[in-house]
């Protein structure tokens, strides 16, 4: 599961695209992965869908949310593994976590990996829901030591 590249640090100012430094670190990403993980799939948020308030701008409409999907495209396009939307739910509604969890908990994904490109911020919640439904009889701690990587904009 990894986040999207760089967007606009500042809401006013977003547009919903990735700024120049996320384009060329998702044209990187077949790079930065290779030796690593070899997904035999590749999932991210379905652009199509919209989420209200993008911007505090006064009357600004909906707008898609590309991220995920502008960072992860260079990848499937370059190793041409399946590339799929997630689109059966809204990734911005509150039980989102666990509809996703319950998504990639299906038998067809025995024995796969799965690249997963995600919104920043539902990765720790969402990360959390596979952890409990992996282990439904331990308490998963609010932020699980050593399974969430960091990055800082000047690194991967």
């Amino acid at each position: 599961m990894i986040r999207h590249a760089e967007a606009h640090p500042s809401s006013t100012w977003d547009d919903g695209d990735l700024v120049g430094a996320g384009q060329w670190r998702a044209l990187d990403l077949p790079h930065a992965l290779r030796g690593k993980i070899s997904p035999d799939q590749v999932y991210s948020i379905d652009p199509a869908r919209v989420f209200p308030g993008a911007c505090i701008t006064p009357g600004d409409a909906d707008r898609s949310y590309v991220w995920p999907s502008l960072t992860v495209a260079p990848r499937a396009i370059a190793n041409n593994p399946p590339y799929r939307l997630v689109s059966d739910f809204e990734v911005f509604a509150k039980d989102s976590p666990k509809l996703t969890s319950d998504l990639f908990f299906d038998p067809r994904f025995s024995d796969r990996t799965v690249l997963l490109a995600w919104e920043h911020e539902h990765i720790p919640p969402t990360v959390r829901a596979l952890l409990a439904r992996c282990f439904p009889a331990h308490q998963v701690p609010r932020r699980p030591l050593g399974l969430l990587a960091t990055s800082t904009p000047s690194g991967p």
